[in-house]
């Protein structure tokens, strides 16, 4: 009595064997090391070991079922090597061209390899002391294999959701991974409500799950699961095709039927001998003819016109590629060698044009030189201008400042005394300026932070404090402002400063002043803080004759900016000058608690002079 008789899902299973054994040497030679193909080296790893198994499973004479043998294969190999397929199946599916919910997919690892211990220990149960009971061993992997395939569907089906909007061409390939996958739920579906061992059922559950298996391979080619030469791709499409044009006539000749139907099984020895020595010759040309085929017509000619291409880059447009074939890749290398050719008399052409206009460049370089040198020489002349007119503005304002000086000495009235200091320290506000400019490189640009510093430490001296005297922070990121802008932002900060000393620094034990200049997204913020009693905002508001206040507002509407006032010790926003770092200083910290603190704030929203 023979221990093996041929059976259709034998044949079925050697077919898909070879094939997804060829597609692990694909995935294996990949150059890819994700996380994506290691999963699915391991699927078509233990799916080659599932598909052999159940060679021998099928194949099994019905009068050894049962035995020794057949035990030791189920529990130790099919068994475990299903369970394996379905837990690395389900990964894969995670990761299939987007790894969406990759910690939910770490748990389902864990779940699914304990799933996969509870089917094997059940498969050597049955073997071993429970006689080897068929319905129940099918049964059991039909639940495993149907809970999987449901899974697997749903979490293709959710990623393809989730990623419709942000990438159209990933949420098409998992569609047809949710189709693939729906292919297997309806075949559990069919078994379920036919019953597996009916004819239909029998029949069905195994045209679709080795059309399903194939349709897999289709999908994961197709989109590139795992990047792969198209040489690999036209190998993979024409294996699956004979897979697919073998399985249809096994299952039109020899429709699969119940393995322990004997009389039935020996009827169909012959035609399956005549099946399986046809898969097997079909192996042979897929796999020692079919890739030179592909290799010699398609694969080689593309090479070429590879390399061609490559050598264009490179510079060489000499490059003509030897046409072997009339098809279309024939075409594109007839094409190919015109476009270089066109492109080597273009190159020819544009090196005759490009001589000419080397000789008309050099003659215009000399001319430019020229050009240049008179604008440099005027430039220098330009410079020594502005550099002397800065120097003699600022004297001309010192001369002024000085005249005010005199006629202070005559002056007996406190109002005019007081007038006359704020006017003298304005004139010296602009001067300053003017002795930045003629003493930087820049004639028209001043550096504000600096200016800042040397403007405060001018008007704090002019009344009588020092450094020690009060608790200072000056910060500016501004880096250089246009004359324009610069002397009525001065004049402004001077303004600022003698409010600031003259109503607020004298009545505060412990006085403080925050100054900040910044550029900010379409603007320029200036910030002056003190910790002083405050000040009057409804008489600030109102109209008046002082001409501090009238020269601020003025000063500000000149330059488009919205001046703001505020009381009670306001927070202050203070960036680093290499504006890499912010801090937050409150007024409030540095003074005594009866003190309130004014706040003046300049928005200027159009940074047109700024450079």
């Amino acid at each position: 009595m023979p221990y093996f008789l041929l059976h259709t899902n034998s044949l079925m299973a050697l077919s898909l064997a070879l094939v997804v054994g060829n597609m692990w040497l694909f995935v294996l030679n990949a150059p890819s090391r994700s996380l994506s193909r290691r999963w699915l080296l391991i699927f078509y790893f233990f799916q080659f070991i599932w598909q052999t198994s159940e060679i021998f499973h099928y194949a099994v004479h019905p009068t050894y079922i049962g035995s020794l043998p057949y035990k030791i294969l189920l529990s130790c190999w099919t068994f475990p090597a299903l369970a394996l397929v379905e837990i690395s199946f389900i990964q894969f599916n995670y990761l299939f061209l987007d790894d969406t919910f990759s910690k939910e997919r770490r748990v389902v690892r864990v779940i699914s390899f304990g799933l996969g211990a509870v089917l094997c220990l059940f498969t050597v149960w049955n073997e071993f002391f429970n006689n080897s009971n068929i319905d129940q061993l099918n049964t059991a992997g039909f639940l495993y294999g149907s809970l999987t395939n449901v899974w697997a569907l749903t979490v293709c089906a959710r990623k393809a959701f989730r990623l419709r909007h942000q990438d159209a061409e990933t949420a098409r390939g998992l569609r047809w991974m949710v189709a693939v996958n729906g292919v297997f739920v309806f075949m559990c579906l069919v078994v379920l409500a036919v019953g597996f061992y009916s004819t239909v059922g029998y029949w069905m559950y195994s045209t679709l799950l080795w059309s399903g298996n194939l349709a897999e391979i289709f999908v994961y080619l197709n989109f590139s699961a795992i990047p792969t030469s198209l040489k690999i791709k036209q190998i993979g499409f024409a294996q699956i095709i004979v897979a697919t044009i073998l399985l249809t006539v096994m299952l039109v000749f020899c429709p699969p039927i119940d393995i322990l139907n004997l009389p039935a099984r020996l009827l169909q020895q012959d035609s399956l001998l005549k099946l399986s020595l046809l898969i097997i010759g079909t192996a042979a040309v897929n796999f020692l003819l079919l890739p030179r085929l592909i290799h010699a017509t398609l694969t080689q000619p593309v090479l070429r016109l590879l390399d061609g291409v490559q050598r264009i880059n490179a510079g060489d447009l000499n490059v003509q590629v030897v046409q072997t074939t009339q098809d279309e890749v024939g075409i594109l290398t007839q094409q190919f060698n015109q476009m270089t050719c066109s492109l080597h008399d273009a190159r020819a052409e544009l090196t005759r044009y490009a001589q000419t206009l080397e000789e008309q460049v050099v003659d215009r370089t000399a001319e430019l030189l020229a050009d240049k040198a008179r604008i440099e020489e005027q430039a220098a002349q330009l410079q020594t201008v502005m550099r002397e007119l800065h120097h003699r503005v600022k004297n001309n304002l010192a001369i002024v400042s000085g005249l005010l000086s005199l006629q202070l000495n005559r002056l007996e009235d406190k109002q005019a005394i007081k007038a006359f200091q704020e006017g003298q320290r304005r004139i010296d506000a602009i001067a300053l300026i003017h002795q930045r400019l003629y003493q930087s490189e820049e004639l028209t640009s001043i550096n504000m932070g600096k200016f800042v510093e040397e403007l405060t430490a001018s008007t704090m001296q002019a009344y009588g404090y020092s450094s020690k005297s009060l608790d200072l922070h000056i910060t500016s990121n501004v880096d250089v402002l246009d004359i324009d802008t610069a002397v009525p932002i001065s004049l402004i900060i001077n303004e600022f400063l003698t409010n600031c000393f003259k109503y607020a620094i004298p009545h505060v034990p412990k006085p403080s002043l925050t100054i900040s200049l910044m550029k900010e997204a379409g603007g320029l913020m200036l910030q002056l803080a003190d910790n002083g009693p405050g000040i009057d905002l409804d008489l600030w508001h109102q109209p008046t004759s002082s001409f501090g206040k009238r020269l601020i507002k003025g000063l500000s509407e000149q330059l488009g900016g919205t001046l703001t006032v505020e009381n009670a010790r306001p927070e202050l926003v203070r960036v680093s000058a290499t504006a890499t770092r912010m801090e937050t200083i409150q007024p409030s910290n540095l003074v005594a608690d009866h003190s309130r603190g004014t706040l003046f704030r300049l928005h200027i929203p159009e940074l047109t002079a700024l450079v």
